[in-house]
């Protein structure tokens, strides 16, 4: 009969062992005491002077694994869970497993021994029968859960304390203060912090999630979590991480919080240049939108010719114009003839232009170059008409230019929190993940990079902004600015970029752009830098008189490429000039744009739905808060969509044009 009760046993524990195993926090000798006390008296009489039970071998089992258990589906699984119903076990399984039950888990189980128990020993008897064989509690314990004797003391302490860290960062971080960090980490706003870090917290939301919803102890949710989840999510408190979300839970505030934590994390070489946003900032953002009626009109799409009235269109080709009457679209032959040799087109300026050309003109083409590449840009309309509107003008339409960007490389510059107001600015844009740096050698030899970044030189020039060093982008900028033209010695200022570290081919070249009292000029560099190489932009000569004058030194990318599916070096047919919306329908709201929608230029990637320096008055003050939002909420790829040229009234540009197929113009911004 004990045969059939010690293999159910076994049995038990080799199930057992297809989990995490634990020990109780329970007495040995109370354990021991517990089992020999179980038993009926008639079913444990005495044998010579001890018990029938009182076994050295089951005994030394017991308080070798009689106290582990598992957890499963929440309930305490013990090695007495077994059926012995009908025979002398049954009052002493049912007894040993509800002792087990009214403990708390210790410790994980460990052991420095590969069994627990004997299975058998031998005695010899004189008499017919010498040798007797006796069967005791005996099972063999799976490798991972075998240590060194000497090495247990420093597992277990490191579990506890796992345990311990998890626990107490699940009860101190609020579900608001991980959502924030979160929303942080996915907007590429946290240093140090992408995907990993994001999985980690989307990881510890759900360990917070179920512990609000645990059908067991504290204690005991700790081991089973502890057991089952990867360390760096159970030890999120104890990471630099952890210490961000600390401050958080301590009351401290969100911006003052990520300062914090970015210093420690860098050393101090780093300062975030833009405000996040907190979950309380996300909600009282989206209650004034529900309060305006506006709850559906964040959700926007590519704006299609028939979302247009002729009314604000300066030009439209003959299918354009079917279009909008709601007819089906002629074929059209696309328009893409090389650019004639030496082209001499007669300079016009854009007001001029709009004046008196385009009311003639039956036909409008536009040559693309390599430097127009950031003058792409997308017409954004409301995916729901009926929504109401949350810009400033009087109509729901937006626009996104190539890289998202709105107005210029200046608007960057402020963003990244550069002095634009100098009366020399000299900024530096690109569209990638290497680290360009901005130099400007002046006469005499004094040099302003990233060296002195933040000094302001004698000349008053100072570099204030230098970006993907540490904190990665996709579209920096860096910025040297002069106060004042007067304060800088004469000579000769050199202009040079160096590619401090090269990490990605995409989207090779960069922009430079000069802008001295208010006349802007634009410098564009089409081809790959190396790693370390030193790429000579422009020399600015300052006379004895104050004069500055620019001679650019940069080569002129001359390759032609594809982009927006319409290639470079090559006239595109024109099918809608347009003011930007903020100026349709006799409004003057912000800056004026030109755009010139292109036959079969299409954006690929989604669109930013809105930019914040857009939306109506009452939704300004929740402007980071829409800033974050418009990035996860872009304007999904259309093959409908209005995309073409645009160019801001605001920065110097030309574009060299076809009209009617004939006639050249150089058209200046």
């Amino acid at each position: 009969m004990f045969h059939e009760f010690k293999m159910a046993v076994q049995a038990q524990f080799n199930e057992m062992t297809k989990h995490p195993l634990y020990r109780m926090n329970i007495d040995k000798d109370i354990l021991v005491g517990t089992y020999l006390n179980s038993f009926r008296p008639e079913d444990n009489p005495i044998f010579r002077e001890r018990t029938k039970h009182d076994c050295t071998c089951c005994k030394q089992f017991i308080r070798a694994v009689g106290d582990v258990v598992t957890i499963i589906d929440g309930e305490i699984v013990t090695i007495w869970d077994v059926d012995a119903h009908g025979t002398i076990y049954e009052p002493v399984a049912k007894a040993l497993s509800q002792l087990v039950n009214t403990h708390e888990i210790q410790d994980v189980f460990l052991t420095d021994r590969p069994t627990a128990g004997v299975d058998k020993t031998q005695e010899i008897f004189e008499g017919d029968t010498p040798i007797h064989t006796w069967e005791h509690f005996f099972v063999e314990i799976p490798s991972r859960f075998v240590k060194p004797k000497d090495k247990i003391p420093t597992l277990l302490g490191k579990h506890r304390d796992l345990k311990h860290v998890m626990l107490r960062g699940i009860m101190e971080f609020s579900f608001d203060d991980l959502n924030d960090v979160l929303t942080l980490i996915n907007n590429k706003q946290l240093y140090r912090c992408g995907e990993t870090q994001a999985k980690i917290l989307e990881e510890f939301i759900l360990l917070k999630k179920a512990y609000e919803g645990k059908n067991m102890s504290t204690n005991n949710f700790g081991w089973v979590m502890e057991s089952s989840t990867n360390a760096s999510v159970a030890g999120l408190r104890n990471t630099s991480l952890g210490t961000l979300l600390t401050d958080l839970a301590e009351g401290k505030e969100l911006n003052e919080a990520v300062k914090a934590y970015e210093s420690k994390v860098s050393g101090g070489n780093y300062m975030t240049s833009t405000k996040v946003v907190s979950q309380s900032q996300y909600k009282a953002a989206g209650a004034t939108l529900e309060g305006l009626g506006l709850k559906t009109t964040v959700h926007r799409r590519h704006a299609c010719s028939t979302d247009i009235t002729v009314n604000n269109v300066l030009f439209a080709d003959r299918a354009a114009k079917a279009s909008m009457d709601g007819n089906p679209f002629d074929e059209l032959v696309k328009s893409s003839a090389q650019a004639p040799k030496n082209l001499r087109p007669a300079p016009m300026p854009i007001e001029a232009f709009m004046a008196e050309i385009i009311p003639n003109c039956t036909s409008l083409e536009l040559l693309l170059e390599n430097r127009h590449a950031h003058h792409l840009m997308s017409l954004i309309a409301p995916v729901y008409p009926d929504a109401g509107n949350m810009l400033a003008w009087d109509n729901n339409f937006s626009w996104a230019y190539n890289g998202n960007t709105t107005d210029s490389v200046k608007e960057r510059v402020k963003k990244a929190g550069g002095d634009v107001t100098g009366e020399l600015r000299i900024s530096l844009s690109w569209f990638n993940k290497d680290d360009l740096d901005l130099h400007v050698i002046e006469p005499g030899g004094n040099e302003i990079d990233f060296n002195t970044k933040g000094q302001t030189h004698e000349s008053g020039g100072k570099l204030d902004v230098d970006m993907n060093y540490i904190k990665i982008v996709e579209d920096p900028v860096e910025n040297i600015t002069y106060e004042t033209i007067k304060r800088m010695p004469p000579g000769v200022y050199t202009i040079r970029v160096h590619n401090w570290n090269r990490r990605v081919n995409n989207n090779p070249g960069f922009d430079v752009e000069i802008e001295k009292q208010g006349e802007v000029t634009i410098l564009h560099y089409d081809s790959g830098v190396r790693e370390k190489e030193y790429v000579d932009v422009a020399k600015l000569t300052k006379d004895v008189h104050g004069k500055i004058t620019i001679k650019a030194s940069i080569p002129e990318g001359d390759g032609t490429k594809e982009i927006w599916n319409i290639s470079t070096g090559q006239f595109h047919r024109v099918s809608m000039a347009m003011l930007s919306p903020n100026f349709w329908d006799g409004q003057m709201q912000g800056n004026e744009h030109y755009f010139f929608i292109l036959q079969d230029c299409l954006n690929p990637d989604p669109a930013l739905g809105f930019h914040a320096e857009y939306l109506r008055p009452e939704l300004y003050e929740h402007r980071k808060a829409f800033n974050v939002l418009s990035g996860s909420m872009m304007a999904p790829y259309s093959d409908q969509q209005l995309s073409g040229l645009g160019f801001a009234s605001t920065k110097r540009s030309d574009i060299t044009c076809r009209v009617n197929g004939k006639d050249f113009y150089k058209i200046i911004f």
